[in-house]
């Protein structure tokens, strides 16, 4: 027998801490926490935006005139979450080369092996 009242409508606490839990809210509401975005959450959004970009525009020379960005930015190995940027780089770009198809060239192909 579980009753209910004793479980709503009470002050919570944060596993480990004093200090109570965060704010209750309704639908669409943050919960009174809000993170920000690091700015590889960024660049991992813009790269599935490119991705869809290709899906709709394969042969626009704007798609390719990133790919030596994308060279760049997968050195980068300076916060805590890199691989999973690191991941979705190497995976939307494989999908990127894929829809823009012989767009994509011995040549671009080489910019990413080192």
């Amino acid at each position: 027998d579980n009753d209910e009242s004793l479980h709503s409508a009470k002050q919570q606490y944060s596993c480990g801490s004093l200090g109570p839990k965060l704010k209750r809210g309704g639908e669409g509401k943050d919960f009174g926490f809000e993170a920000g975005t690091e700015p590889w959450e960024a660049t991992d959004g813009a790269l599935y935006l490119l991705r869809e970009y290709s899906i709709l525009f394969p042969d626009d020379p704007f798609i390719i005139s990133f790919f030596p960005l994308l060279v760049e930015i997968s050195s980068i190995r300076s916060f805590a979450h890199y691989h999973f940027f690191i991941e979705c780089l190497w995976n939307q770009t494989a999908k990127i080369a894929k829809n823009i198809g012989t767009n994509f060239t011995v040549e671009h192909a080489k910019l990413f092996i080192k």
